[in-house]
């Protein structure tokens, strides 16, 4: 599993609510790398696409998003350089 710090979060370009979901039930995550590309001013960082989609415990689709984030390079967090 990776994590990543996110810088910050450039918005979202769309949302779908698809199924409604019960109180108290599970809803599991899966994100998708669309694009990625270098950030022309930070050096250190970049700016990835994601679609991230929430399926609930019946393996049905419930909601799905697409998000531009700008993240630090391996690297190159603030974390790491303080050597956490």
């Amino acid at each position: 599993m990776a994590t990543y710090e996110i810088k910050n979060n450039r918005g979202s370009t769309t949302d779908a609510l698809l199924a409604s979901n019960q109180k108290r039930r599970c809803v599991y995550a899966e994100s998708t790398l669309f694009s990625k590309r270098e950030s022309k001013s930070r050096l250190t960082q970049g700016i990835v696409m994601v679609c991230t989609r929430g399926i609930n415990q019946d393996g049905v689709e419930v909601m799905s998003f697409e998000r531009t984030m700008l993240i630090y390079k391996r690297r190159h967090s603030p974390e790491e350089a303080a050597g956490y």
